[in-house]
C-alpha cells in the first residue's frame, strides 16, 4: 500500500487509550515489581519503597540508588512505546517501552519521575491522567532544577499519587489496608527478587519496604 500526501494522520483519542492502558492486569504488586525491573536495569544497588496511606492522598514511592537520567533519556521513559529492536544492555529488563508507564497507570492516576545522574541537575517528569483526559492531550510536564537534594550522588525516584486502587476513607480500615499491602509487597519481593537480595547474582541489592529490610528466607 503506497500513502500519498492525501494521508491523515490519526492520533489516538486520549480518554479511551488511558481506559485501555489502565486495564493491562497488574496487581499492586507486579505493577511495582515492573519498578524494580527499571531501577535494577539501572544498576541499583539499594532499592527503597514507601507505602504512606496517611492523610487524604495516599502515595506510593520506589526510589533507587541508580545511575539515573538525563534530560533526554527522561523524556524517552516516560514516552508510551520505544524501539523494541534498539540495542540495549544485557540487564536491561524492559522491551517495549510501555513497562514503567502501564504499571503506573494501572494503579494511580499521576506518575512523577524524578531523576539524577552524576551531574547537578535534577529532572522531573509528570504525567497527569487527569489533565490528559481534560486536554484530550499527552502533555507532559517536565521541569530542571539545579537543587541537588533529591540524591547524595544520583539515582530515580517513581512516586504514585492519585491511587484510585486502593481508596478508602475509612481510617480504620485505611490502617488495615495498609498492613495487608506491605506485608504482601515484601513477600512478594522477597520471592520476585531472592537471588539479588541473597547475593546470588554477581551484584547484591537491598530492598527496604517502609525502612524495613527485606530479608533474605
Amino acid at each position: 500500500m503506497v500513502f500519498d500526501d492525501d494521508s491523515l494522520e490519526i492520533e489516538p483519542n486520549a480518554t479511551f487509550l488511558i481506559q485501555s492502558i489502565r486495564d493491562m492486569g497488574y496487581t499492586l504488586e507486579t505493577a511495582i515489581s515492573e519498578i524494580i525491573d527499571n531501577s535494577i536495569s539501572a544498576k541499583a544497588t539499594k532499592i527503597e519503597i514507601i507505602c504512606n496511606w496517611d492523610g487524604n492522598e495516599p502515595f506510593i514511592e520506589i526510589k533507587d540508588d541508580g545511575i539515573g537520567m538525563d534530560i533526554d533519556q527522561l523524556k524517552e521513559a516516560m514516552r508510551l512505546g520505544s524501539n523494541p529492536t534498539s540495542k540495549r544492555d544485557p540487564e536491561d529488563l524492559g522491551r517495549f517501552g510501555l513497562g514503567l508507564k502501564t504499571a503506573s497507570f494501572s494503579q494511580s492516576k499521576r506518575l512523577i519521575v524524578k531523576t539524577r545522574t552524576e551531574k547537578l541537575n535534577d529532572y522531573t517528569a509528570t504525567w497527569d491522567l487527569d489533565i490528559v483526559e481534560e486536554k484530550g492531550k499527552w502533555l507532559l510536564d517536565l521541569k530542571t532544577s539545579n537543587h541537588g537534594d533529591l540524591f547524595k550522588e544520583h539515582g530515580t525516584i517513581v512516586r504514585w499519587e492519585k491511587i484510585d486502587t486502593l481508596e478508602t476513607k475509612d481510617k480504620n480500615k485505611s490502617e488495615k489496608l495498609h498492613e495487608e499491602v506491605t506485608t504482601q509487597l515484601i513477600k512478594h519481593i522477597s520471592l520476585i527478587f531472592h537471588r539479588y537480595i541473597s547475593g546470588e547474582y554477581e551484584r547484591k541489592i537491598i530492598f527496604t519496604v517502609n525502612s524495613k529490610r527485606i530479608p533474605n528466607f
